[in-house]
C-alpha cells in the first residue's frame, strides 16, 4: 500500500518482482495475488489519494497485455476512482442528511411537547385577568388594573409566540394538516380589514380594498390563508403611521395574485433577503420597538407554500412597502 500510494500508473505483476526498489513492498502481497492469478495491479487515485485497487487476472490467450490495452485500462482506473469517491461523499451526505434530519425531528418534538405544557397555563391567566379587567369579581384600582392589564397582554403575546412556534415545529416535522374549502377571497378580504380597524383607531390611516367582483373561489385552507393575509395586513400597519393601506386581489392566468400595500417606513434590502426566516427583526429602530414574535413572516411563507403558492415583498426605504403572495388556480373550487 505505501508504494501504490506514492506510484503512478498501473503495475505488471513480473516487472514488479524485478524491480529491487518495489519487490520488498510486494513480497508481502505476493501469495494473496497468485492465489487469484492476478497480473496487473492499478491504483485507483484521484488527487494522490489512494480509493482502492484494481486487480486484474492474466489473459485467457495467455497473452500479456499491450500498450493499448494498459492505456484504455489506466482511462478506465480514473473513473473507477472518481465513481469510487463520488459513492464515498455520497454515502458520507447521506449520513449526515439521516442525522440532521433526526435532530431536526427532536427539535420539533421538543418544541411542541414545550408549547403544548405551556399553553393551558397561559390561557387560565389570560382568562382570570380578563375576569379581573372586565370587573366581574369587585372593583380596581388604577394600579391594580395596569398591573393585571400587562399581565393580560403579556401572557397573550407569550400565548402568540407559543402558538407561531407550535405551528412552525408541525409545519417543520411534516405534520401539519391542511383543510381545504372553497374560499371567497372577496368575503375573506373584508373579514380581514374588520379584524384589522381596531389596530387603526388611533392613526392617521384608513385600509382600502380593491377586488374584483367576479374574483374566482378557489380550494384553500381557509382559516391559513386568512392568517397570512392577517399578519401581512397587521405588520403593514405595525410599521405605518399615516397614509393608506391597500389590499389588491387579482386574478392572473395561473394563479390569484393577493398584495398588502402600505406608506411606511419601508425595508432595507438586507433586511429583505431575510425577512421571511425565523426570528428575523428588522434593523430599524422603529421596528425593534415594534411588538412581534419574528416568526409571523415565516409562518406566513410555509402557509402560501404548502398551498403551492410564492410570497415576497418589494420594498424601498421611506417609501413603503409591498407584499405579495400567489395561490395557484389549478385547485379552483368548481
Amino acid at each position: 500500500m505505501q508504494w501504490l500510494t506514492r506510484t503512478e500508473g498501473l503495475l505488471v505483476k513480473e516487472e514488479v518482482k524485478l524491480n529491487p526498489r518495489i519487490a520488498k513492498y510486494f513480497e508481502t502481497a505476493e501469495g494473496e495475488l497468485e492465489a487469484i492469478k492476478a497480473a496487473l495491479i492499478v491504483p485507483l487515485k484521484i488527487e494522490n489519494k489512494l480509493n482502492g485497487i484494481l486487480l486484474l487476472g492474466e489473459k485467457l490467450s495467455g497473452e500479456i497485455f499491450d500498450s493499448q490495452e494498459l492505456d484504455v485500462l489506466s482511462l478506465l482506473a480514473v473513473q473507477a476512482a472518481i465513481s469510487l469517491e463520488n459513492a464515498r461523499l455520497y454515502e458520507g451526505l447521506s449520513t449526515s442528511n439521516v442525522r440532521l434530519m433526526e435532530a431536526s425531528r427532536l427539535k420539533s418534538q421538543f418544541l411542541a411537547n414545550m408549547s403544548h405544557e405551556l399553553r393551558t397555563p397561559l390561557n387560565s391567566i389570560i382568562g382570570f385577568s380578563k375576569v379581573l379587567l372586565n370587573r366581574l369579581d369587585g372593583d380596581l384600582t388604577e394600579r391594580q388594573e395596569a398591573y393585571i392589564r400587562s399581565v393580560h397582554n403579556s401572557s397573550r403575546h407569550l400565548l402568540e409566540l407559543i402558538n407561531g412556534i407550535l405551528d412552525f415545529s408541525r409545519i417543520e416535522a411534516g405534520k401539519f394538516e391542511m383543510r381545504p374549502e372553497k374560499v371567497d377571497m372577496l368575503s375573506l378580504v373584508d373579514e380581514c380589514i374588520e379584524s384589522s380597524l381596531p389596530l387603526v383607531r388611533d392613526k392617521r390611516l384608513k385600509i382600502e380594498k380593491d377586488v374584483p367582483l367576479d374574483v374566482p373561489e378557489i380550494a384553500a385552507d381557509r382559516t391559513r390563508i386568512k392568517q397570512v393575509l392577517l399578519n401581512l395586513m397587521s405588520n403593514a400597519i405595525k410599521f405605518t403611521a399615516a397614509g393608506k393601506i391597500l389590499v389588491q386581489v387579482r386574478c392572473e392566468p395561473e394563479a390569484l395574485h393577493v398584495s398588502v400595500a402600505d406608506t411606511g417606513i419601508g425595508i432595507s434590502g438586507a433586511d429583505l433577503s431575510r425577512l421571511f426566516e425565523p426570528f428575523q427583526r428588522l434593523d430599524n429602530p422603529l421596528a425593534q420597538q415594534a411588538d412581534g414574535t419574528g416568526l409571523g413572516l415565516a409562518i406566513s411563507k410555509k402557509f402560501v407554500e404548502l398551498h403551492r403558492g410564492h410570497i415576497w415583498a418589494e420594498s424601498r426605504e421611506s417609501q413603503g412597502s409591498t407584499f405579495h403572495f400567489t395561490l395557484p388556480l389549478a385547485a379552483v373550487a368548481s
